[in-house]
């Protein structure tokens, strides 16, 4: 069995979509049948500044007494702090003589680079060319890297999410309810959501719209009372992976109607499911939903059009069933995590192949 050194937040007490596809990584049924062991080395967790400090430490330590068992270092990144922290422990790990993989996983990464000074951003390219592999969720952060010169390998692999059944039927008389899950805030777009709702609500008043997630959640209940909507609007906090898996199987719609977007998971789970979806054509998004084909696809920002789709959807559940059905069809064949799991293994296997038998370590 290969032991692969997994660079993660805190798989507890971190919720984000890093930790959760850690999570499938380190329980991954593919991984474990193609002889890999995932063991995790947590790099960051919530909490004070002097917990996080300490963390990191223990982190940069565990690199160095793992070293002897790990032939692959596999870094989820993504941006800002992340990136920084986790760059440092791969440089840490490829002079230790380990491959290396940086995975991006962030939705904002060319944004964050630009932001930085010239020297860090030199730096940062630098050190993503000296690694063995750099992997992004789409072509879009793949062609940036290649165009400033990464000299790393440069792979894409897409997310994925388990292949489940799709919905059942909604049963007549059933509460209609438009979904949004993801951290609540500006990035999410979820002012924009309620404001697009409040227009909504004026002509369909039996259809609610039911928000999953933490964050901004005061703010959130503010406006939809300035709205007049507060007693439409359910607010339910971060809610657990089969609660939300239910949420968007009875879901008349799930939306997204993000500003900065990686790949979303959620994005992906509701299009398994076969749930119509309504998102923006930020980051990798536009690859995963063709508007009006898997899809209904509105500029960020944009309240009318968000309104206008929502709207399009209730008003043709035809076109809701056609593009829902098309939808888990474009999810099945392209963003399945057994499919991304095996990509990852494939991966792993290339990186090994590289390596002199004796430092190929295992169990």
């Amino acid at each position: 069995m290969s032991r692969i050194l997994l660079l993660t937040p805190s798989l507890t007490g971190t919720p984000g979509g890093i930790t959760r596809y850690a999570r499938t990584l380190v329980q991954s049924e593919v991984l474990e049948r193609r002889g890999f062991a995932v063991t995790v080395v947590a790099t960051h967790t919530k909490g004070t500044a002097t917990g996080k400090g300490l963390l990191a430490a223990r982190a940069a330590a565990r690199v160095i007494m793992e070293r002897p068992r790990h032939a692959i270092t596999h870094a989820l990144i993504a941006s800002h702090a992340s990136g920084i922290r986790k760059l440092a422990l791969l440089a840490e790990s490829r002079a230790l003589g380990a491959s290396t993989i940086a995975h991006f996983q962030s939705s904002s990464v060319i944004e964050w680079l630009a932001a930085l000074s010239p020297w860090w951003r030199r730096l940062v390219l630098a050190t993503l060319g000296r690694l063995d592999l750099v992997v992004t969720l789409g072509d879009r952060l793949a062609d940036y890297f290649r165009c400033s010169g990464v000299r790393a390998p440069v792979r894409v692999i897409p997310n994925g999410v388990p292949t489940v059944p799709p919905r059942p039927p909604r049963a007549p008389g059933a509460h209609r309810y438009v979904l949004a899950a993801g951290e609540l805030g500006e990035r999410k777009g979820t002012l924009d959501l309620l404001a697009a709702f409040a227009q909504v609500r004026t002509r369909w008043p039996d259809v609610s719209l039911v928000l999953a997630g933490d964050g901004q959640v005061d703010p959130a209940r503010r406006r939809a009372h300035e709205l007049g909507i507060a007693d439409a609007v359910r607010i339910l906090g971060w809610v657990d992976p089969s609660r939300l898996e239910a949420l968007v199987a009875h879901a008349e719609i799930f939306i997204l109607p993000s500003y900065r977007e990686g790949m979303s998971f959620a994005v992906l789970e509701a299009l398994m499911q076969g749930t119509p979806v309504v998102a923006t054509p930020v980051g990798e998004q536009a690859s995963v939903i063709t508007d009006r084909e898997t899809g209904l696809l509105v500029q960020p920002g944009d309240i009318g059009g968000i309104a206008r789709a929502l709207e399009d959807l209730l008003r043709d559940p035809s076109l809701a069933a056609a593009l829902g059905r098309a939808g888990r069809l474009r999810a099945q064949t392209a963003y399945s995590l057994a499919a991304n799991h095996e990509a990852v293994a494939d991966m792993y296997d290339e990186l090994l192949s590289r390596k002199k038998p004796s430092d190929a370590h295992s169990t």
